[in-house]
């Protein structure tokens, strides 16, 4: 959902260090204050605003491959959504037969 996908990019950018634009670094704890999370914030405006834009640009780069990958394997959507509808619970190998795909497909794909 989109609550988690923001909540887990934020913290990418802000806590792990996981941005090209920002690099390497973790706030400290009082500097997530903008984030929701207790404590006055030492962060300037240009930075939250550089931070913001740098987890918007990682949501927008993962909606668009998304998008792209579903539309790619719109046909096997289509077929798993009306099994869905059909039976409600699908298992791994009822899945892989939907979409027609080998019952192992990782020793299939090594072979």
């Amino acid at each position: 959902d989109i609550s988690q996908a923001t909540s887990t990019v934020r913290k990418m950018v802000h806590e792990w260090g996981m941005s090209k634009e920002i690099g390497p670094l973790r706030l400290a704890e009082s500097q997530l204050a903008f984030l929701g999370v207790s404590g006055s914030s030492d962060c300037s405006e240009s930075f939250k605003r550089i931070a913001d834009e740098e987890s918007l640009r990682i949501l927008l780069t993962a909606e668009a491959a998304t998008e792209k990958l579903m539309k790619e394997h719109e046909s096997e959507l289509r077929l798993l959504a009306n099994a869905l509808l059909e039976h409600e619970t699908l298992y791994r190998e009822q899945i892989l037969e939907v979409v027609g795909l080998p019952q192992d497909p990782i020793l299939e794909r090594s072979a």
